[in-house]
């Protein structure tokens, strides 16, 4: 039974592992995407943009296309998918593998009712949906050829920040719980890529 246990505790760790790397690879996008929009807000940065616009451009919407698909995957309500409903189920039912079980229940509990209350991102996560349904996942007849009116409903960074400080929250709780090393993630945040990038011209 011991060593039943253990497997299930071992399979639990690389499951969040696998989620932390999602939301890290979110995370990174999204922080280089800011920094690429506050290259706009000064002269020396609109400068350094115009000399090579579609550069800029193009991985400015790469990134953006990138970690809206990966958000909308992560809340997908799919029972087959791997996302972050399935991830607190998976601790409900699986709670007995916790350390203190009735803590990892109640704390999840709490997390859930947080995000289900928060009006901050009110209609993001349909917003999300939308956009990988209509536009990123296939080419939707009705938009293909404007795809602007799918892109109409915006999806504020300010919502965006919201959705990724909570699923922080929710795998940093888990991970402290169960002892999972992530220290070998790279969080962009803690470099500055992109200074160097263009201070080295």
């Amino acid at each position: 039974m011991g060593n039943q246990k253990e497997v299930m505790q071992n399979n639990l760790r690389v499951e969040l592992r696998a989620y932390f790397r999602e939301y890290t690879s979110i995370q990174n996008a999204v922080d280089l995407h800011d920094e690429l929009f506050k290259m706009t807000l000064n002269e020396s940065g609109q400068q350094t943009w115009n000399q090579a616009p579609l550069f800029f451009s193009t991985i400015f919407d790469a990134l953006s296309d990138s970690f809206s698909i990966s958000l909308a995957k992560l809340f997908d309500k799919d029972t087959n998918a791997k996302s972050m409903w399935k991830l607190i189920q998976r601790c409900k039912n699986e709670s007995h593998l916790f350390p203190d079980a009735k803590k990892v229940s109640q704390e999840l509990e709490v997390l859930e009712k947080e995000l289900a209350e928060n009006r901050l991102v009110d209609n993001a996560l349909c917003v999300l949906q939308n956009r990988r349904d209509k536009l990123y996942a296939h080419n939707d007849k009705k938009f293909f050829v404007e795809p602007e009116k799918v892109l109409a409903e915006p999806l504020h960074t300010y919502q965006v920040w919201e959705l990724l400080k909570w699923i922080r929250r929710v795998l940093m709780f888990l991970i402290g719980e169960l002892s999972v090393d992530v220290s070998d993630f790279e969080e962009y945040s803690k470099y500055s890529d992109l200074k160097n990038l263009l201070s080295n011209r």
